[in-house]
């Protein structure tokens, strides 16, 4: 088996990242749905955490693809 090169690993790990992504954004809407319904106050605490887990990976993946554009804009400019 060959190693991986630099483009499969970043495309494995975006794939990583939004799997991730949709977890906290499981437990989140989960989380709150049983604090609002159920009243178990618990999941206020895990609601919070997956709310804020997600924001910071949905900033980080907007992060990586501007940089991803601007990469290839500078590249295409080389190019000319």
């Amino acid at each position: 088996m060959k190693p991986l090169d630099q483009k499969s690993k970043d495309r494995l790990t975006v794939v990583g990242l939004l799997a991730l992504e949709a977890l906290f954004i499981f437990g989140a809407v989960s989380n709150f749905y049983r604090y609002i319904l159920l009243g178990i106050s618990v999941d206020i605490v895990l609601a919070v955490l997956s709310t804020v887990g997600t924001v910071f990976l949905t900033v980080y993946l907007a992060v990586l693809l501007v940089s991803y554009l601007d990469k290839r804009k500078l590249l295409k400019s080389f190019e000319k």
